[in-house]
């Protein structure tokens, strides 16, 4: 385990990181979680990662949105976003599932759970959120293309 991780450290750059604060100024987490705190910001788990402390088994990776802000506003080139995207892929391979959703057509991860809750929270119940939320990106279009043939037929 350790292995593969310290192959994200270097391969990521995390040890780059210059504690200078940029990336959680820019993250979005702050405003779509109530809770946001040090410890799931991408600084946090960094620090954690460096002092070799298990991310993989914990909740902390499923928190970011991997939206890539902390990556533009980095001065030391540190590829957090994609840190985390393979720390995902690591932790569903070793079986910790539990924060990972997954499609209610194919079975694919595709969002944390985390953030699936917090947009269904965000969208209104008119435009059909179990659809935007409960899908991966390739079942979404194939529904909304299915929607917008049934919408065709009806004219």
């Amino acid at each position: 385990m350790e292995d593969k991780i310290d192959k994200l450290i270097h391969e990521y750059k995390l040890y780059y990181c210059v504690e200078c604060g940029k990336c959680v100024a820019a993250c979005p987490m702050n405003v779509i979680y109530d809770d946001f705190t040090y410890g799931f910001s991408s600084r946090g788990i960094i620090r954690k990662v460096i002092l070799e402390q298990d991310v993989v088994d914990g909740e902390d990776i499923w928190n970011c949105l991997n939206c890539k802000l902390c990556e533009e506003v980095c001065p030391a080139g540190v590829k957090f976003s994609d840190f985390i995207k393979d720390a995902r892929e690591k932790a569903i391979a070793e079986g910790h599932s539990e924060n990972a959703a997954h499609c209610d057509r194919c079975g694919t991860y595709y969002l944390p759970v985390r953030t699936v809750s917090a947009y269904k929270h965000m969208l209104d119940k008119n435009h059909r959120p179990e659809e935007f939320t409960n899908l991966c990106p390739k079942c979404k279009l194939d529904s909304s293309a299915e929607h917008m043939k049934l919408d065709v037929f009806k004219r």
